[in-house]
């Protein structure tokens, strides 16, 4: 009886220890560790700091789901760039020159597709099937609600989709259905990297809270509603991961894109606090498991200045859809018109605009209307065409030439001539110098005017400083950012003919720079002028819905 007994207790071990290896790693496996990164706009430049801090204690990443923001930083790294090349990327990107705002809208405020043509480039095209680390993009398809985990097809589409908030950015077309921001049903899609296989999910939720809560106002009802709405089908997603690592950013507007630095390094130290308990959970189920501090390499400093720059310069000469901007300029004084006007650009206008200025006139004067056409490309310049017509003036044609050098120069040429017989020609280039609460410009320009036989020759310097109020600027709202400030300046010419004169406008006043969303910029400013030659004061009022920053060509 005792071999019957004995063979019969080998076969229950037997049995047994092949049951137990179903469920155990086997000795030196590794397992596949996943990394989801959650929307936040703003918010979710934490990411990059999160993957720095895995990096640097040796905690591989093997897989990666990105939705909303958490896409855009998911598929840099998946494509192959460190974080030290998102962090110059972020610094060196300029997000006026991607968004374009879209007036009438068209499925939503800002357009995008300066945006997908700059990751496009920055990718250099790459496919999810072609990224060195498995990424998967969640979007949602607008029609049903589901969403999906995009994972074939250009990444740049799919990190366009994962990002396009309702009402914010239009939806993206993908075979012939139309996706929104994933963020949407699946805040933090750790579900997703489960279905793919993941052995361990780490999943970072940079979810927003409010501070203070005001009931009176309707902007902080309407969030809390919408969050309590969606937060319990996003925990059951959330639930499902080994570990969340939750950066210290709730208090932040999502708009706050100018904080990138602070927001990376709540990443970092959220991901360092995290790190006992991500190396706890892999050390119970792979035991010999190694932690050795890597870097991804990414590209030079270098190479990615010039990919940024070429990424840059292909996205703001793509050609846009059919927009209709306004433009009001109100200046008032004796010598002073305020105007409104419209300009209308893209479609099957390309690269062409039209614009119209009615100017309202002074008492006892009559309206001037000035009409003008320009070719707008940022490889090329600016080049207008204008004429100026009205009972108190004679008509007047010109032409101006306006290009960027960088994104802190840039030079105008112009030529101008009326019914009279008076031409001129001119030329001006101007600087500009940023710190964290003052900004400083100055124009130099060089005029030479023709009447009969007699020349004058102008030459002109323009400084102007401005102080804001705060370091940072002020969300309104969570529509815009707002950032006062104070501005002085003047403009002093000298007057050259068969002797020289000196005249000089001294000016102040008060402006707000708006960032719509936090990501497109437009001006108001107004103040008071003070002409040392006419001995006169004179009102300026500007509404700035064109200002952009300059293209990095």
């Amino acid at each position: 009886m005792r071999p019957k007994t004995s063979i019969h207790l080998l076969t229950l071990l037997l049995i047994l220890l092949a049951i137990s290896t179903m469920y155990q790693p086997a000795f030196g496996e590794t397992p596949t560790i996943a990394l989801v990164l959650g929307g936040g706009a703003a918010r979710g430049f934490s990411h990059i700091g999160v993957i720095k801090a895995l990096e640097d204690s040796g905690i591989p990443i093997d897989m990666l789901v990105g939705t909303s923001m958490g896409s855009i930083v998911a598929g840099l790294y998946a494509g192959g760039y460190s974080t030290e090349n998102m962090v110059q990327i972020m610094a060196l990107m300029d997000k006026s020159q991607l968004f374009e705002i879209s007036i009438p809208p068209r499925g939503g405020i800002l357009n995008t597709d300066k945006l997908f043509i700059f990751l496009n480039e920055l990718l250099e095209g790459q496919t999810f099937s072609e990224t060195p680390i498995p990424f998967y993009s969640v979007i949602t398809e607008l029609r049903t609600g589901e969403d999906v985990a995009l994972h074939e097809g250009l990444v740049g589409r799919g990190i366009q989709a994962s990002m396009s908030i309702p009402g914010m950015f239009p939806p993206v077309r993908i075979n012939e259905r139309y996706y929104v921001d994933g963020g949407i049903k699946n805040p933090v899609p750790v579900d997703v990297a489960r279905m793919q296989g993941a052995d361990i999910v780490i999943g970072v939720d940079v979810k927003k809270d409010l501070e203070e809560v005001s009931y009176d106002n309707i902007i902080h009802n309407l969030q809390l509603t919408l969050w309590f709405m969606t937060d319990g089908y996003a925990q059951m997603r959330v639930d499902a991961a080994d570990v969340i690592i939750t950066p210290d950013v709730q208090y932040d507007s999502y708009m706050e894109y100018q904080r990138d630095q602070h927001f990376i390094q709540e990443g970092y130290k959220a991901g360092l606090r995290a790190v006992p308990e991500i190396k706890a959970v892999i050390l119970a189920k792979y035991p010999d498991f190694a932690f050795i501090p890597y870097t991804q390499a990414g590209c030079s400093s270098d190479v990615l200045v010039e990919r940024i720059k070429t990424a840059a310069a292909k996205a703001v000469d793509t050609l846009m859809p059919f927009t209709l901007k306004p433009i009001l300029q109100l200046e008032f004084g004796t010598h002073y018109r305020p105007g409104l006007g419209v300009t209308l650009s893209g479609g099957l206008l390309k690269y062409n605009q039209i614009s119209y200025i009615y100017r309202y006139p002074m008492p006892g004067e009559k309206p001037t209307h000035e009409f003008l056409s320009a070719y707008a490309r940022p490889s090329f310049g600016r080049m207008e065409l204008y004429t100026r017509y009205g009972d108190s003036i004679a008509q007047q044609w010109g032409l101006r030439f306006k290009r960027a050098f960088g994104r802190d120069a840039g030079l105008t040429l112009s030529l101008s001539t009326d019914s009279g017989g008076k031409w001129d020609a001119g030329m001006a280039a101007h600087k500009t110098w940023d710190g964290k609460r003052w900004r400083f410009s100055t124009a130099l320009s060089l005029n030479v005017e023709k009447l009969g036989d007699d020349y004058t020759t102008t030459a002109g310097i323009s400084p102007e400083v401005s102080w804001y109020w705060t370091e940072d600027p002020a969300t309104v709202g969570e529509i815009v950012l707002t950032h006062p400030y104070t501005y002085a300046g003047m403009k002093q010419n000298v007057f050259v003919t068969d002797h020289m004169e000196t005249a000089a406008e001294y000016y102040a006043g008060l402006g707000l720079d708006f960032q719509l969303f936090g990501l497109y910029p437009f001006e108001v400013r107004g103040g008071l002028a003070w002409h040392t030659v006419k001995q006169e004061y004179s009102w300026h009022i500007l509404f700035d819905l064109h200002k952009v920053g300059l293209s990095p060509l």
